[in-house]
């Protein structure tokens, strides 16, 4: 349709329309006069474990080979409605070629790539949102359905991700990005202005967005025809709000190719079907009734094996005479979908075929990253989820994050499909092994020095065991000094990202104890891991170590896991990916009453009895400072400051643990000018100043009896104040 002839169409369905909706629309023009109108609301970043940008950047605006024209739009509904659509056509570390506005695209082959491009319109005076759903369906018949997010039998399209070019090779490119105004495919008329749109690949339905009034922004989706896309066959796509047509958006066409013509060999002929009979071959010394053809095996046939417990059968080793069928499981010679020859659409995908809900798999990652609604947030830095859709990954025995700002977190970042097995973690002086899930994965070792310093690091790519074999060494590739740490924002330091292993150096005066045994071997300590909380989980003794799942787990693992269970870091609904909750950004309010769960975390291994009693006898029952109560449960409204923990002076009420332990893990990397003695993990949070009378910075010191500080806190000036044990 040419420009002329979609006006012309336009005009008449706006002559066609009630006289409210023209007089409404005659209106809005006349009140919005020449001015802009407020934007979209800006897609959200895609989600990360960091704040980093992979190695190979994703493009934020679609580059054509040459400008397309612009068709102009004239809104005939007064709200949202749509305006027309854009096909284009996508290969692998190449620009999008786009087709001319509302034409269909023909000869589509699987597992071919497209971009379907629709424009929304709103010429309400108020804003309008949406919920962009792609839907197909044959072309002219039957009930339109969505898209789904991976390839299903007997459904001809999937939405997916799209490849760029990534060194020599390939990434996966974002789920989310950004159309700017410059680079869409629709003018519009007066009264309406253009704002930025957005495109979604790999999910579907899209986020939910704001459309401004006055405005026109595009939706795009990227989809992917399957193997099931019947040759000779036109479907339609088109995109709803939520399963809500849009008036005035016709669908688009997508037709797949014909059915391949046979291209043969010299020498070759073409074959019968099973069961008939060809005569022989003149040259041939057959029989004269000729040969009867054998069917082939079947091209698609997952094999069916007996999974069992790290021995023959099971899915992921060991691989044998008797069970090589266990390979199709997860790989296809001929239709392999992404790298390495896997039949997913993508490796979180290829688990999911396992490790999901209903599939038997004794582990439901898929529940797991469930577990919590809220994303990541990359400019505040809170991750609820290792991502595994964040692109940048090559190959696990690659060493890809040495001195490299690179953050991902594909399944295979910590998991070997070839040698995972179900094996324990078990205990040891030296930090507990490598559970089974962590067989045969790449890994950093570490050779500590003096007390906050950093250590030397040993790379094993994982063909070779770790040189000790322990859990936290698959987590020091990317949570040390070992790999380039994203930048920090000087003023908001509970958002760092800290060096790990420098803070877990056993040669610190006090840490969480990983690699060794902790410092503190005191009664107090012990009383208060044998002691009891609401949110008590571990059984920890004080020469016990700990795993780093012993904090960073899912928030649904049970109150009655074992030390040595298969404890996972996919996600969690808390903070930090933490077991329980633990507030380390926000304070108290003046007037608010003790509250457990502001530091459930801490309370999965101690004892609860020190921080909800004032009395002092009670109080240092199970602890070496016996004013914990005091602190966190007996000040109620000291101060008058902000409730920000990062801000100098702020604090109202009850202390929060963070105030004081502001490092959980170690005070090896406390923050500002602070004067620590570094035992009883004592750092200050940015809230806590030095003392106005006696000047300097927040001090610390200890004795074996008990300790002083001479700080500023909550509004109360601490001259040297003695604490006794």
């Amino acid at each position: 349709m040419t420009d002329n002839r979609r006006s012309r169409t336009r005009r008449a369905r706006l002559a066609g329309l009630p006289v409210v909706l023209v007089a409404a629309a005659a209106a809005l023009a006349v009140g919005m006069g020449a001015g802009p109108a407020a934007g979209l609301d800006t897609p959200p970043p895609t989600p990360s474990p960091t704040t980093s940008v992979a190695t190979s950047t994703a493009p934020t605006t679609t580059s054509l080979p040459a400008p397309l024209p612009l068709p102009t739009t004239t809104p005939t509904v007064v709200g949202l409605a749509g305006g027309g659509y854009v096909l284009a056509r996508v290969a692998d570390k190449k620009p999008a070629a786009y087709l001319n506005p509302d034409t269909p695209v023909t000869g589509v082959l699987p597992f071919q790539r497209l971009r379907l491009d629709v424009q929304l319109l709103n010429a309400a005076s108020v804003a309008q949102s949406v919920t962009p759903t792609l839907e197909y369906r044959v072309a002219g018949t039957g009930t339109f359905r969505p898209v789904p997010r991976q390839a299903a039998p007997g459904v001809p399209f999937s939405v997916t991700t799209e490849w760029l070019a990534h060194g020599v090779g390939s990434t996966p490119g974002p789920t989310s990005v950004r159309i700017n105004v410059a680079d869409e495919h629709f003018a519009v008329a007066p009264p309406l202005v253009r704002v930025a749109g957005h495109r979604s690949s790999g999910a579907n339905p899209d986020a939910p967005r704001s459309v401004a009034p006055g405005t026109a922004t595009e939706e795009e989706f990227t989809v992917q025809a399957s193997i099931d896309a019947a040759y000779g066959t036109a479907y339609e796509l088109r995109v709803t709000d939520a399963g809500v047509p849009l008036e005035g958006l016709a669908n688009a066409r997508v037709t797949i190719a014909a059915v391949p013509a046979l291209k043969l060999s010299p020498g070759q002929r073409t074959g019968k079907r099973p069961g008939t009979r060809v005569a022989a071959s003149a040259s041939a010394t057959r029989g004269a009734a000729g040969i009867e053809l054998v069917a082939a095996y079947p091209l698609m046939v997952t094999p069916s094996i007996t999974i069992g417990p790290n021995g023959p059968g099971t899915i992921h080793n060991p691989f044998g005479s008797t069970t090589t069928a266990q390979c199709g499981i997860c790989h296809r010679t001929h239709w392999a979908r992404s790298q390495n020859l896997i039949s997913a659409a993508s490796e979180t995908a290829q688990c999911y075929a396992c490790h999901a809900g209903g599939t038997g798999a004794a582990a439901d990652v898929q529940a797991e990253y469930a577990v919590t609604t809220r994303l990541n947030d990359p400019t505040t830095r809170s991750y609820y989820s290792h991502d595994t859709s964040v692109p940048g990954h090559s190959l696990d025995s690659d060493n890809e994050f040495q001195a490299t700002l690179n953050r991902h977190s594909q399944c295979s970042d910590c998991h070997n499909a070839h040698a995972a097995t179900t094996a324990a973690a078990t205990p040891t002086t030296t930090g507990w092994t490598a559970p089974g899930g962590f067989t045969d994965v790449s890994s950093v070792a570490v050779t500590n020095g003096a007390a906050g310093s950093a250590p030397t690091y040993t790379w094993t790519d994982g063909h070779t065991p770790a040189t000790a074999g322990h859990e936290y060494e698959v987590c020091l590739k990317c949570h040390s000094s070992f790999t380039q740490l994203p930048a920090n924002d000087p003023a908001k330091p509970s958002r760092d990202f800290t060096d790990v292993a420098m803070e877990f150096n056993p040669a610190n005066p006090s840490e969480h104890p990983v690699e060794a045994q902790g410092a503190n071997q005191s009664q107090k300590m012990a009383d208060s891991l044998a002691g009891t909380s609401p949110y008590k989980i571990w059984n920890f003794a004080t020469t016990d170590t700990l795993r780093c799942t012993s904090c960073h787990a899912g928030s649904a693992t049970s109150s009655t896991a074992s030390a040595d269970s298969a404890l996972t870091v996919h996600a969690s609904a808390n903070r930090g990916i933490l077991i329980r909750p633990y507030e380390d950004r926000v304070l108290s309010a003046s007037g608010a009453f003790y509250d457990a769960a502001g530091s459930a975390l801490c309370l999965t291994c101690h004892m609860q009895t020190p921080f909800m009693n004032q009395d002092l006898p009670w109080a240092a029952t199970g602890t070496n400072f016996r004013y914990h109560g005091l602190h966190v449960s007996g000040i109620s409204t000291e101060g008058s400051g902000g409730l920000d923990i990062d801000t100098p002076g702020a604090g109202q009420g009850n202390a929060r643990c963070a105030e004081c332990h502001f490092r959980i893990h170690s005070p090896a990397s406390a923050t500002g000018n602070q004067t620590l003695a570094g035992t009883g993990l004592v750092s200050f949070a940015p809230d806590v100043t030095g003392s106005v009378l006696m000047g300097g910075r927040p001090t610390y010191t200890a004795t074996s009896t008990g300790g002083t500080c001479t700080l500023m806190c909550h509004g109360k000036d601490h001259q040297g104040a003695r604490y006794l044990r």
